[in-house]
């Protein structure tokens, strides 16, 4: 293991991005969603230098990729004012358990800081025990029994939208 780095996603890296993606997913027992080469383009068009739907923090490696978090600005109406949701943070097998994933949350958190962001949230599976182990470690007075998560995807979606009552409408 080299000297590592860690900085923000940037749009030309979006390709090796994409097969740390590839390996999340494998890691998770997790298709690929897109053929790879159209899914760099709707990582390129979603993320740094497109839409900036979500931004990622990356761990290099000299210039290999080991490791992202990828993230999400948030607004919060009951304290106005942005916060951020973490959607995945993955790294590397070989790189595990040395302190990346930590580094990875600790720049991200030192970003929140500089934007000005004052609440972080994110998820882990109930059973993914290595996940929880980690990020116990990382915030130990959290709220995780207080809270539920909850997701809809794809027909869930438009089921959901067909659940309206046209005549009390209120949009």
């Amino acid at each position: 293991m080299g000297n590592l780095q860690y900085r923000l996603l940037e749009p030309a890296e979006v390709p090796e991005f994409t097969n740390l993606c590839a390996a999340m997913a494998a890691f998770h027992g997790a298709a690929e969603p897109l053929p790879r080469e159209q899914w760099a383009q709707k990582l390129a068009a979603d993320g740094p230098g497109g839409s900036q739907y979500f931004e990622a923090v990356c761990a290099f490696d000299d210039r290999k990729m080991v490791g992202f978090l990828v993230f999400s600005s948030v607004y919060e109406t009951v304290f106005p004012g942005n916060g951020a949701f973490v959607r995945d943070v993955f790294v590397l097998e070989t790189y595990r358990r040395q302190g990346v994933g930590r580094n990875l949350m600790a720049n991200f958190a030192q970003l929140c800081l500089d934007r000005g962001w004052r609440r972080v949230d994110w998820h882990a599976d109930r059973l993914d025990f290595d996940a929880r182990t980690f990020y116990d470690m990382l915030c130990t007075d959290s709220f995780k029994l207080d809270r539920l998560s909850y997701r809809i995807e794809g027909d869930e979606i438009e089921t959901l939208a067909g659940k309206g009552d046209d005549d009390h409408n209120q949009s």
